[in-house]
């Protein structure tokens, strides 16, 4: 008998398709992986938590060279096809990188993403090329923050979008 020769592979999707091409693959018995976060993100009617793939337009799916049938994926809804190299050949993902991408902690992850600062923080805020320590006085609650800058010798009061701030390094 021969040995498992199971590889990772990754799938194209069409565009905000990789949940409809995760749950055909799925539905297939197929065992595919598409990552999804919950993250802050400003939309037409203001901000709102939004689901987003990890990995826009890709899906990870784990496929026997031999044993699998490989042909119902090209035609599976949502799949426009596997990610291919100068070979022509699918391209497998190598099983050092998968073992990272698995045991990544999306709740971890999502909570790092998802910091929004409030009063007291001290964080840096970008002020074009430049990241600036400030501190955090207030926000909205529409996506801006008021902090405190210390400029030229004197303490600045502005209101920056929060997406123009991250933690300061502790």
């Amino acid at each position: 008998m021969m040995a498992d020769m199971k590889r990772w592979y990754l799938l194209y999707t069409k565009p905000r398709q990789e949940l409809i091409a995760l749950a055909n693959l799925l539905n297939q018995a197929y065992v595919a992986y598409a990552p999804q976060i919950e993250i802050r993100k400003r939309t037409n009617q203001g901000w709102r938590q939004v689901r987003e793939s990890l990995f826009p337009n890709y899906v990870f799916i784990q496929l026997d060279d031999t044993q699998d049938n490989w042909k119902p994926i090209r035609s599976t809804k949502g799949v426009n096809g596997f990610v291919r190299f100068g070979s022509g050949m699918p391209a497998h993902v190598p099983d050092t990188i998968m073992a990272q991408l698995l045991a990544i902690n999306i709740d971890q992850l999502q909570a790092e993403l998802t910091h929004y600062p409030k009063a007291g923080d001290r964080v840096m805020v970008s002020v074009g090329d430049a990241w600036l320590d400030a501190l955090v006085q207030s926000d909205d609650g529409k996506g801006r923050v008021a902090v405190l800058l210390s400029l030229l010798g004197q303490e600045q009061s502005l209101w920056v979008e929060a997406t123009a701030v991250r933690a300061a390094a502790t």
